[in-house]
C-alpha cells in the first residue's frame, strides 16, 4: 500500500514543479474471479457477464430505469476513447475524453489510501472494509450507476498491483448456505510466525436468521486452506436452489434434519463466490449428490447450467479445479408441471392460474440453450419438451397443494432417483 502514499507524491510533485497534473497510466490485465460478476450489485460489470446472464431480460433487471441504463450506455464511447500504450490506458486530465475518469480514478485512489493507512501514515496490516456499494454512495456525484463505479474500482486494482480484497473492498454476500456444514479458513502465520485460531462457521447455527451469507473468501482462498467438513456421516446431498423464497422455505421446515443435505442458494443467477463454494465443497466431497431445483423455465435451467461451467476470466484453479460437471437436474422438469396439473385438477383448483405464456426473452433463452454444443442430451430433451409446451411454471405453485409441498416434491425425487 505505499504505492498508494508514492503515487499522491508524484501528483503533488509533478503540479509543484509544472503546475498541471500528470497523466495517469492503468495497466491493462486480466480480471481477477472475484471481480466477475459481483454478489452486491446487479449492475457489476455488465461486459464481464457469462452468456447466461447477458440477455435484455437481465440487462433491464440491472439497470431499474430506462434513462440509467441509456446513461450508462452513452458513457461507453467515452471510456473506449482512452489511448492505449504499452499495455496501458493513458488518462489525462485536460483531455475531454478523460478528464472525468481522471478525476473518477483518483477519488477511488483517495478512498483506498483511507482504508489502508492510518491517521499517522502507516500501512495497516489488515485494511478497513467497505463495501462497493459503500464506494459508489460515497463518490455518487461522479459515477452514474455502480457499474461505472465497479470498474474503476478495478482499475485502481490494476495500477497498485492489488486484488480487491487486499484494497479493502468488498462485495455484500449474496449466496447463502445451511445445513449439516460446517468450515473455517485457516490463516497464515502472522509476522512474529504465530498461528491464529481460525474462526469455525457452522451452517446450522443460521438456520433461524436465514442462512449463513456465503462469503467472497470462497474466491479468493485456496481449498487446500479451507478446512470443511459434513456432520455426520449421513450427508450425502448439497441441493442448489433457484431462489431465496423456496429455500426460506425449506430452513423454516428444516428440510436437512429429514434429509441430510447442505442447501445452497444464489438468490438468483448465482456470483462467483456461490459457484467456487460448490465447486469447491463437491470437489472435496466426491460422494456428494448434486442436485439443482430451480422454475420451470428456460431461466431456471441457464442457472443451473452456470454452476456447470467456468466463467470467463476464471481458471480451473480458482474455482476448485473444476466447475461442478456433476451437478444433476432435479425440476422443475415437464413431468412434474404435469402432474402438478393433474393433482390441482383433482381438488379442483384451477392450475391455468399457475402457468404463463413464454415471452420474447424466453423463447430467446430457450434458443440459445438448445445451440449449445456440450450440453447434457437428457437436458436438450426436457428443453425441447419446455419448448414444446410454451409455459412456464414457479416453485411457489407447489405451495397450492399444501405448506410442505415443495419439500415432498424434493424427497419423492430423491427416493425415485428422479433427476437427469
Amino acid at each position: 500500500m505505499a504505492k498508494v502514499a508514492e503515487i499522491a507524491l508524484n501528483l503533488i510533485t509533478h503540479l509543484a514543479q509544472t503546475g498541471y497534473l500528470p497523466n495517469l497510466h492503468v495497466p491493462c490485465g486480466k480480471l481477477e474471479p472475484e471481480d466477475i460478476c459481483d454478489l452486491e450489485s446487479l449492475e457489476e460489470n455488465m461486459e464481464c457477464l457469462d452468456i447466461d446472464d447477458d440477455d435484455e431480460q437481465l440487462m433491464m433487471e440491472f439497470y431499474q430505469t430506462d434513462f440509467e441504463y441509456i446513461s450508462f450506455c452513452e458513457q461507453l464511447p467515452t471510456i473506449s476513447t482512452e489511448t492505449k500504450i504499452n499495455g496501458c490506458m493513458t488518462r489525462c486530465f485536460t483531455h475531454a475524453n478523460t478528464s472525468l475518469r481522471y478525476v473518477q480514478t483518483l477519488s477511488v485512489l483517495s478512498i483506498v489510501g483511507e482504508l489502508c493507512i492510518d491517521s499517522n501514515g502507516y500501512v495497516l496490516d489488515k485494511p478497513r472494509i467497505m463495501s462497493l456499494r459503500g464506494v459508489y454512495y460515497s463518490l455518487k456525484h461522479l459515477f452514474i450507476c455502480q457499474a461505472d463505479c465497479n470498474s474503476v474500482v478495478l482499475d485502481v486494482g490494476r495500477i497498485l498491483d492489488l486484488k480487491r480484497h487486499e484494497m479493502g473492498i468488498v462485495p455484500v454476500a449474496r449466496g447463502k448456505i445451511v445445513g449439516k456444514f460446517s468450515f473455517a479458513f485457516l490463516s497464515p502465520p502472522d509476522t512474529k510466525g504465530a498461528i491464529n485460531a481460525p474462526v469455525v462457521h457452522d451452517c446450522m447455527a443460521w438456520v433461524d436468521q436465514g442462512g449463513l451469507p456465503i462469503s467472497s473468501l470462497w474466491t479468493s482462498v485456496s481449498a487446500n486452506d479451507i478446512h470443511m467438513e459434513l456432520q455426520g456421516n449421513d450427508v450425502k446431498l448439497m441441493l442448489i436452489v433457484e431462489k431465496d423464497g423456496p429455500f426460506q422455505k425449506l430452513c423454516e421446515e428444516r428440510f436437512f434434519d429429514q434429509c441430510p443435505c447442505i442447501i445452497v442458494t444464489g438468490c438468483g443467477f448465482p456470483d462467483i463466490a456461490t459457484r467456487c463454494f460448490v465447486s469447491k465443497v463437491s470437489a472435496k466431497f466426491p460422494s456428494l449428490q448434486v442436485i439443482g431445483l430451480c422454475d420451470y423455465n428456460p431461466y431456471g435451467a441457464a442457472l443451473l447450467l452456470t454452476y456447470k461451467t467456468i466463467p470467463k476470466g476464471v481458471t480451473r484453479k480458482d474455482l476448485g479445479n473444476e466447475a461442478c460437471t456433476r451437478l444433476k437436474y432435479l425440476g422443475m422438469r415437464s413431468i412434474h408441471v404435469a402432474e402438478l396439473c393433474f393433482r390441482m385438477t383433482c381438488v379442483s383448483i384451477d392450475y391455468s392460474v399457475h402457468l404463463q405464456r413464454f415471452n420474447i426473452f424466453d423463447h430467446r433463452k430457450l434458443s440459445a440453450l438448445l445451440d449449445l454444443s456440450d450440453i447434457n442430451p437428457l437436458w436438450k430433451e426436457e428443453l425441447l419438451k419446455m419448448r414444446e409446451n410454451t409455459f412456464k411454471c414457479e416453485l411457489e405453485s407447489l405451495y397450492a397443494l399444501g405448506s410442505h409441498a415443495l419439500s415432498e416434491r424434493i424427497t419423492e425425487s430423491l427416493l425415485s432417483c428422479d433427476f437427469i
